[in-house]
């Protein structure tokens, strides 16, 4: 998670964005500054809102091994956004994933008094759909990566031999 800022700073200033911060080290700066605030923020509300709302039961693999790999990934990436937005309450039922919406939102919304967009209101606009976008899209890829990695994981050790193990 520590070096999420790195990449993310480097990616926007890869694209130059927001313009107003030059592409030089004081801009990378800017942006670096920028990311670990808003991971800064995001993460303190996130933690804050889990311990006041109590924990969610364990996800479910969003992986099935019974469908060709085409349809699993098609089902997978349903399932990883989905789950991104909604969480098992610990009996067993469906609850907005309020400590992750709140904490994207939040975050992304704070991030905003510190960027350059907040001096106009369309380029403010377009940063909360941006950032909003890319921080829930990349949540929900990691997700299914990571469902994707352990159900590898679990075809390993059931074909290795029982002395393997």
């Amino acid at each position: 998670m520590a070096v999420m800022p790195i990449f993310g700073a480097a990616g926007a200033q890869l694209l130059g964005s927001p313009s107003a911060w030059e592409r030089t080290w004081a801009g990378y700066g800017y942006r670096l500054g920028d990311q670990v605030g808003f991971l800064i923020v995001e993460e303190g509300l996130k933690r804050g809102l889990r311990a006041a709302i109590g924990p969610a039961a364990p996800a479910r693999s969003c992986w099935r091994d019974d469908r060709a790999w085409l349809a699993a990934l098609a089902q997978g990436t349903g399932c990883a956004i989905a789950s991104t937005f909604v969480e098992r309450s610990p009996g067993g039922g469906h609850r907005l994933n309020v400590p992750t919406v709140v904490s994207v939102l939040g975050a992304t919304g704070v991030s905003l008094a510190w960027r350059p967009e907040r001096t106009n209101a369309a380029k403010a606009q377009s940063f909360l759909l941006v950032r909003t976008g890319i921080v829930f899209g990349g949540l929900s890829a990691s997700r299914l990566f990571d469902d994707w990695r352990e159900r590898d994981a679990r075809r390993g050790d059931e074909s290795s031999s029982p002395e393997d193990r």
